[in-house]
């Protein structure tokens, strides 16, 4: 039977990710508002953080290892025999062919269950590797309209800064000459 995180003597409780997050974007308000950070900072993090989730050292690397338990799941698959000796060479290949073919019955009773979990787990993980990829290729679309929306939403603030100041201009004209 399985305990609830948040009910696991000695845990903490489960933290609540919205208010968290809510403290996280008022402290970079209050430290834009300071001057702090600038614009161009908060870009560079931006840009940064969307080089990683679009293909970065940590993607590759788990490509890597899921090709890597691909090609190594069958602990009795092919095996290649090498050796370092010279002219004995051979011969310790030969050798080495030999006794794999004697163990293999055996070992293929004793690692049948591995072989099984082996093959399970590679399926898994391709299938979850490639759900996290189609999540990743969502979010950068996504991130890319947020931009846009972004750059827009500035554009549109501009506009209205600057009717706004005509509107002033129109107002105080509107009243000085309701004083005439």
């Amino acid at each position: 039977m399985s305990v609830p995180f948040n009910e696991v003597p000695g845990s903490s409780p489960v933290p609540d990710v919205d208010s968290l997050m809510q403290r996280v974007r008022a402290g970079v308000a209050d430290k834009l508002a300071r001057g702090v950070y600038s614009g161009a900072d908060l870009e560079e993090v931006c840009r940064s953080e969307h080089e990683l989730c679009r293909g970065g050292k940590t993607s590759q690397a788990a490509a890597d290892d899921i090709a890597r338990l691909h090609a190594a799941w069958d602990p009795l698959g092919p095996h290649v025999f090498t050796s370092h000796r010279g002219g004995v060479g051979k011969l310790v290949v030969v050798a080495k062919q030999w006794l794999r073919r004697l163990a293999l019955p055996v070992a293929s009773v004793t690692f049948a269950r591995q072989t099984e979990f082996n093959g399970a787990v590679a399926r898994l993980l391709t299938a979850a590797s490639r759900g996290v990829q189609s999540l990743e290729e969502g979010n950068a679309a996504l991130r890319c309209r947020l931009d846009e929306m972004e750059r827009r939403n500035r554009e549109l603030l501009a506009r209205c800064e600057t009717l706004q100041a005509a509107v002033r201009s129109l107002q105080s004209r509107v009243d000085r000459d309701g004083m005439e």
